[in-house]
């Protein structure tokens, strides 16, 4: 990847922090943890929506299905609806955190230190970050975003599901109806088609 790809998914994510958290743990009470990241993974990048939820509260499906109303409502309604005055001061706000000086030599080392074990060798990737960054619309934050969750046919998209319960779990709780378990296994694996 290059950071003309990186910025936009990661200006993305950072303006999905507090409505992912304000919608889906506040409002929906889908979890106790929700949050966002990004993510590279050999060069491709993506993102990743965390949703930590009892297992007896819930389906999975109905968490699926949650996460992709709001990744949606987020593209095609409240990026779209933003601002220019309120997008740009979030840019402004994600510059002065990128060009904070260095406080002591070993936060210069470990800046420098960075770049070396990545690999890219790029030393003023501070100057180069804002200077793209300056010139990242909102119209680029959206395509990268939707060109990165497309809800095409063709979508990859990766699932894991860690879902605990107890043998002697309480009568009538939510069991999701798609893990069968017996009663002496520690731990099943089960890949869902999409």
């Amino acid at each position: 990847y290059c950071l003309s790809e990186l910025i936009p998914l990661q200006v993305a994510m950072e303006l999905m922090e507090e409505p992912i958290f304000n919608v889906l743990r506040t409002k929906e009470q889908l979890g106790y943890a929700v949050y966002t990241g990004l993510i590279n993974s050999g060069g491709i990048l993506g993102i990743s929506i965390t949703v930590q939820s009892p297992a007896t509260k819930f389906t999975s499906d109905h968490i699926h299905g949650r996460i992709e109303q709001f990744v949606k409502w987020f593209c095609e309604e409240k990026m779209k609806v933003m601002s220019d005055d309120e997008f740009n001061q979030r840019i402004c706000t994600f510059k002065k955190a990128v060009v904070t000086a260095d406080t002591n030599l070993g936060d210069e080392f470990y800046r420098n230190w960075n770049r070396i074990s990545s690999k890219d060798y790029m030393f003023d990737f501070q100057e180069e970050y804002v200077r793209i960054l300056s010139t990242c619309s909102k119209k680029d934050v959206i395509d990268s975003l939707l060109s990165t969750i497309s809800f095409s046919p063709n979508r990859k998209k990766f699932s894991v599901e860690v879902i605990g319960y107890s043998i002697k779990a309480e009568q009538g709780a939510v069991t999701n109806e798609k893990l069968s378990m017996e009663a002496n296994c520690d731990f099943s694996l089960q890949y869902l088609q999409p």
